[in-house]
């Protein structure tokens, strides 16, 4: 097993952890604003597309490094992780999240079309993945970090993850260390 590699995994989780942690936190902070009205303050629903944006650029990275790091994840993590893992990874793969964020979130030219999504092409992506109302917008970050059940959420699945990594760091050095 590659210590390296396990390391790496369990940095880019702890990265994943904080920003898809913050930004769930700080969606339900703006949701249960007195005043929040999105569709009537620019402010407000600027502050949706940044929860909006951030999360999907990190749900990206995720499946990113779910791809990069499977093999070390099979290794330090028991099978039934490992399904709920491609069971994350897939909803994100269905969402289609990281074409959106390819095609419309972290670029302004479409390369097939060479020039920008029309807007209604891109609101529909971008519905599909967060939802077309604040009620299934509060479903989707439900599914990152759900304060109702927290051992079936996204960000809790990420901290069981990187506790295997951890605890088969640990195991390694240990038996390096009395070699």
């Amino acid at each position: 097993m590659n210590i390296e590699k396990i390391n790496q995994f369990s940095w880019v989780l702890t990265d994943l952890i904080i920003d898809l942690g913050t930004v769930s936190k700080f969606y339900n902070e703006c949701y249960e604003d007195h005043d929040f009205e999105p569709f009537k303050n620019k402010y407000h629903l600027g502050k949706l597309r940044m929860c909006h944006m951030s999360a999907i650029v990190a749900l990206s990275k995720l499946s990113e490094a779910l791809v990069g790091y499977a093999d070390e994840l099979k290794a330090c993590c028991p099978n039934e992780l490992v399904k709920k893992t491609w069971q994350h990874k897939k909803v994100i793969e269905d969402k289609k999240i990281f074409a959106f964020r390819s095609k419309y979130a972290a670029h302004i030219f479409d390369d097939d079309i060479k020039k920008p999504l029309s807007l209604q092409s891109g609101y529909d992506r971008f519905t599909n993945i967060v939802g077309n109302n604040l009620e299934e917008n509060q479903e989707f970050y439900n599914w990152i970090n759900s304060v109702k059940e927290p051992s079936d959420d996204l960000l809790n699945h990420l901290i069981e993850i990187k506790s295997n990594l951890v605890s088969q760091l640990e195991g390694l050095i240990n038996h390096k260390q009395r070699i």
